[in-house]
């Protein structure tokens, strides 16, 4: 499993020389289509963003790798919420985080296809809480930013109501439109 998932996929790429291919993308044309944006929205932590980010996050999901449902973060008392408020602030002050809060563990799922095989299965990462709870509020605090600075109306793939169905029904349309109009 570890030799089709590690060396065929999450490794497929070491062999290029990432520093070289930079400098040629960074040459091109393409280079300047690249969006830049000059400040990031700052994330202050306290209790009720941590209250406020787990209210946003399912009951029901993994409890992480420590086991902790989410069920039970939520139901602790508003000076437990500040303090992990502090935790994630003083995570992002010093920019480490405690030992420990980085683990994770990976379970193989077998895909729609089943079979035993590495390539009939999917690698799902389960981590820790405290991370999830922190990626969880700094997305929502880029995503404004993300969504009307950095990405123009085009951007399409990830975005609500441009995903990959929304792409095809729209090069379907302009096709349709442009064979209706010569």
């Amino acid at each position: 499993v570890r030799r089709f998932w590690v060396d065929k996929v999450m490794r497929k790429h070491e062999s290029v020389d990432g520093k070289a291919a930079w400098q040629r993308f960074s040459e091109s044309d393409f280079a300047g289509h690249i969006p830049k944006v000059d400040t990031w929205p700052v994330v202050v932590w306290d209790g009720d963003l941590v209250r406020k980010t787990l209210g946003k996050m399912r009951a029901s999901a993994s409890p992480g790798s420590r086991g902790i449902p989410i069920a039970v973060w939520m139901a602790m008392p508003e000076e437990w919420h500040g303090w992990i408020g502090r935790l994630l602030g003083l995570v992002e002050e010093e920019g480490r985080w405690p030992e420990g809060t980085l683990d994770a563990y990976v379970a193989m799922i077998p895909k729609a296809s089943g079979g035993s095989r590495p390539q009939d299965q999917r690698p799902i990462t389960v981590l820790d809480v405290l991370y999830r709870l922190w990626a969880k509020a700094q997305v929502e605090a880029w995503s404004p930013t993300l969504q009307r600075e950095v990405l123009g109306e085009a951007a399409m793939g990830f975005r609500w109501e441009s995903g990959t169905r929304n792409v095809a029904q729209l090069v379907s349309d302009v096709a349709a439109w442009r064979e209706k109009h010569g």
